[in-house]
């Protein structure tokens, strides 16, 4: 006769034997009885519990028979927290309508066990378009019912952090958040979150003629102004002449905010930057011909 006296956060599922053993529950312990064993002999059989707390916990049991009085035995397991942590990391935060942003997800291994079957869920990314995945290395890539799913390939040590870097697309300004889901065989499911701000850039030009009437020979003169009306830094701005043929280019004063250039018979002026909600201005001076 073997009866099993638990630890308090094991709780019975079941056992295997082979069939040589009977069991039942007496006074609410687990008792289990073999008829008989030869000498020289053994048997065995399996028991699992279900663990609900982590530290130590010890299974005692006591095993007599007809010929010999009560015999303890104990084992002790340690019963460790799986755990881990998911983030997800916008690389581009703010990015320009038709660009591409980056999220970064990050998983860490928290708790003292290895973790396998490891992965995350693209659960919602409206308002981006998925492009491609780098850092690929061990990650399987699925595509199910409109999701995108990667599987870690290995075994995410104690301590071991792992990443994943996927690209989107933009199409519309706004901002959009990206949702993830992630888990493996020994946690429960934990999510995680990111946002991009898409910006639409946009300018105005005007060409203001300070000089309306003039006499031939006389100079005319035109301001130029460049507004940035966008919802975003403008770089390397162009502005490029198309004068009257009757027009001849003298000079121009910009305050030296633009670097002028002629190709192909044309005047250029380049703008390295322009912060959004300014202007910048400059005014050219042509001499009149006909």
């Amino acid at each position: 006769v073997v009866e099993e006296y638990p630890d308090s956060s094991l709780v019975y599922d079941h056992f295997t034997d082979n069939g040589l053993f009977t069991h039942s529950i007496i006074n609410e312990k687990h008792v289990w009885t073999l008829n008989k064993l030869t000498k020289g002999a053994y048997a065995g059989f399996l028991v699992y519990f279900n663990t609900t707390a982590t530290g130590n916990v010890t299974n005692r049991i006591s095993v007599r028979s007809d010929e010999i009085k009560d015999t303890n035995a104990s084992n002790t397991t340690n019963v460790l927290l799986p755990s881990f942590t998911v983030e997800k990391i916008c690389l581009i935060p703010n990015v320009l309508v038709g660009n591409q942003t980056q999220f970064q997800i990050v998983i860490k291994n928290t708790g003292k066990i290895e973790l396998t079957n490891v992965y995350f869920r693209e659960d919602s990314f409206d308002g981006l378009i998925y492009d491609s995945a780098s850092g690929v290395g061990k990650w399987t890539h699925k595509f199910e019912n409109g999701k995108h799913t990667w599987t870690f390939n290995d075994v995410l040590e104690p301590g071991e952090i792992i990443t994943l870097t996927l690209r989107f697309n933009t199409t519309a300004k706004g901002n959009f958040t990206n949702f993830v889901s992630a888990g493996s065989n020994q946690t429960e499911v934990l999510t995680a979150n990111a946002t991009v701000t898409v910006l639409k850039p946009e300018f105005k030009v005007e060409k203001i003629v300070l000089t309306p009437k003039v006499a031939l020979g006389e100079q005319v003169i035109y301001e130029m102004v460049v507004h940035n009306t966008g919802e975003a830094d403008l770089t390397n701005i162009v502005v490029e002449e198309m004068p009257d043929a009757s027009l001849v280019f003298d000079h121009y004063d910009d305050k030296g905010l633009f670097k002028h250039s002629v190709e192909l018979g044309k005047h250029i002026w380049t703008l390295d930057k322009l912060a959004k909600g300014t202007y910048a201005e400059f005014i050219v001076y042509f001499n009149t011909t006909a």
